[in-house]
Order: C-alpha cells, then structure tokens, then sequence
C-alpha cells in the first residue's frame, strides 16, 4: 500500500513527463547485485536497488526494489528520451552507480550487474600512468601544464579515508605552483584539492583504474620545472612544445614529434621509481634576448664603422702629372676618429624583453598584436641608431 501511494505522488509531481511517457510504454531492466571477493563476484541478497532519472529540468529517485536470495532485481519505468535513468545500489556507505539504461523497449537491459565493494583504509592504490604536457611561454611568459592521471585499485576492497578531513589518496606536486584547476575524470572535480605542495583526493577509489585531469601554471621568472615522483609510475609519457627545453634528472626515452592542435610536442617515454625527480629546464628569456640583442649591436656598429669611413674616402679620379718642386714640405695627413654611436642601456633592456616574448613567434600572435609589436620594435630600433622611425 505505501509503495502505491509514493508511485501514485510521483505521478502526480512529474504528471507532465509521465504522461508523454505513457504514451511510450514502459521499459525494464532486470540484472544483479554482486560485490568483488578474492578475485571473484559473490550475490548480495536483500540489497536495495535505486531508479534515478535525470532530466533537463527534474531529476531523483524514482522508484527502488530490494534484491532476492540470489542478489537478483527487475525494475520497470515510463520510456522517456528526454531523460536519463540510472541504477544505484549502496554497499559500506558508498553509493555504486550503473551507466545508463536502455529506454528501447525492444533491447532492454537485462543482464545489469551492479558491482559493489567492501571498504579499506589501506587498499593499495598505484599510479598506472602520469601523462605530462608543458605548453611553451603565453603573453605573461607563464607555462601551463596539464597532467592526465591513471591510478589503479588492483585488489577487491574500494580505498577510503580514515576520517573525513584526510584525503582517500596524495601525491606530491612541483613547488610553486599557481593556478591549479581540475577538469573532467572519473573522479568528481569537487574531490579534488590542492593543499600545500600535493594534490588531494577526498573520494572512494573503488577497484579497477580511474582517470582524472588538472593543470596549474608555472610563472614567468621561473627557469624550469621538477616533477617529484613519491611512489613508482608505470608509464610515464611527457610532451613539451618548447623546442629549446632541456630534460634531465631520470631517464626518458626521446621519440617522435606529436602534432597536437597544429602544434608540434617533443615525446619522452620512460617509467619512473620512487623517489626520483623529472627537471624540465628551459633558458632564461631576458638573457636569450640579451645575447639576440648583443649580436644586433654587434652587426649595428660594424655597419656604422663601414659607413663612416666609406663617407670620409675621397673618389678616384684618373692619375694627373704635376711636376712639384724638389724642396716641397712633407705635410702629415691627420688621422680622423671614428664617432662612437653610444646606445641607451634602456634601449637595450627594452630590446632584449620585446624579443624574448614576441621574437619568431609570428604564428601564436593576432595580426594587430603581430603589427603592434613590430611598430614598437622600429620605435626602439630608431631610438638605437638615433634616427626618427618611419609613421
């Protein structure tokens, strides 16, 4: 009788939905109900087995039944293709979800299992493979990187923490971090946290292999990058577009050059033991722009040298013969200096930071960007060679 009056108050909270979908007919979906033991899969009889439907603007439980003896379950629901539904079923606290559920009543789901888990405070869980990717230098000379993620549960029991304010599971980060954001994985992004130098996972890590994704930045100032390994990793893959990157501190294998969004990434392979540290190092853009900047200065006053003496050379005209008279002075020819062409060290300091982040990097530029920077360079250029820029 309750269970009537609780379908007959659905169905008059959702009497819309549930008569478009009525007029559909109904699916079922049958399986069971069993939990991972010693490699193998054992019935839990009497567990309850919750419907969910998600839809765009409703969403709940729907509808529940318990298993029987042999952890076996048939639910029923109204067809509807504007919504999702879903099982659960609850095991040692922790809610196991299925996917999501055939609505053709012709091809209904009937052989479902619902996996479920004991619980552990010290259920192993590795690193199966950390995927790195380091982005060169934007606007701000700042260095994304984004690290995917696999750990791996290879027992029988779902890892948990022993209290609510410590994670399910830690790893160490490279120091100095700034702006650490999680993407979409396995793992809810909420679960996710940065504290300190460590990533946190405040969620249940049932056995099997999760994925998840997050990136941080790494700042302008800084000249490189390590990437502390705390536990061992199978399968370490790292991918950097820096072309003047050095890799040092563990063994990585280079290989081929991957195109990623029409941008070439150098790969490096290898696996990773505990305690060891990968360094990415890269130049320093102020020097590298000092020394573009030293050779320019270089080729400027050589080509000012030449110019000078070229303007102080008198033209050739054919020989004449003159007779001079026997008791004509010697008179000396005296030297002439060379004007120096003093450049301002401002100049030079705006110079080399220009060209450090805009220098050869034509494609990652707006055209107006592109043009702004060009313009900018001429007016420093002038000011070098102390000419006036052309408007």
């Amino acid at each position: 009788m309750m269970r009537m009056m609780r379908a007959a108050l659905i169905a008059a909270c959702l009497l819309p939905a549930a008569s478009t979908a009525a007029a559909q007919g109904t699916v079922r979906a049958a399986g069971r109900v069993a939990r991972l033991q010693q490699g193998d899969t054992v019935p839990v009889p009497d567990a309850r087995v919750v419907l969910h439907r998600i839809g765009k603007e409703v969403q709940g439980p729907l509808d529940s039944v318990k298993t029987d003896a042999s952890g076996r379950f048939v639910v029923t629901f109204p067809r509807d293709t504007t919504a999702l539904f879903l099982l659960s079923a609850r095991n040692d606290g922790i809610e196991y979800f299925s996917q999501p559920l055939a609505i053709n009543p012709a091809r209904p789901d009937t052989a479902l299992t619902l996996l479920v888990h004991d619980t552990s405070f010290d259920a192993p869980v590795a690193i199966d493979g950390r995927n790195i990717v380091i982005s060169r230098p934007g606007e701000d000379g700042s260095r994304r990187v984004l690290e995917l993620l696999v750990l791996r549960n290879g027992g029988d029991k779902a890892r948990i923490a022993a209290d609510t304010v410590q994670p399910s599971w830690a790893m160490r980060l490279p120091a100095d971090i700034v702006g650490f954001d999680v993407g979409p994985g396995d793992i809810s992004s909420d679960a996710v946290l940065p504290r300190g130098d460590s990533v946190l996972v405040f969620a249940p890590l049932a056995p099997g292999d999760k994925q998840f994704v997050f990136e941080y930045a790494i700042r302008g100032d800084r000249r490189g990058i390590t990437v502390p390994f705390s536990s061992a990793v199978r399968s370490v893959t790292l991918l950097i577009e820096e072309g003047e990157a050095k890799v040092s501190g563990m063994t990585l294998t280079p290989g081929v050059t991957d195109t990623v969004q029409g941008k070439p990434y150098r790969r490096y392979t290898g696996v990773a033991t505990a305690g060891q540290e990968l360094v990415v190092s890269w130049p320093d853009p102020r020097q590298r722009g000092r020394m573009l900047l030293g050779a320019l200065v270089g080729v400027m006053a050589a080509a000012v040298v030449f110019l000078t003496f070229r303007a102080l050379r008198k033209p050739r005209s054919a020989p004449v013969a003159v007779i001079a008279p026997a008791a004509a002075p010697t008179v000396p020819i005296p030297a002439v200096p060379i004007p120096a062409v003093p450049i301002p060290a401002d100049v030079i300091e705006a110079l080399a930071v220009l060209d450090a982040a805009h220098a050869g990097r034509q494609a990652d530029h707006a055209p107006a960007a592109w043009t702004a920077y060009l313009a900018e360079r001429e007016r420093l250029m002038a000011r070098a060679l102390g000419t006036t820029p052309v408007a």
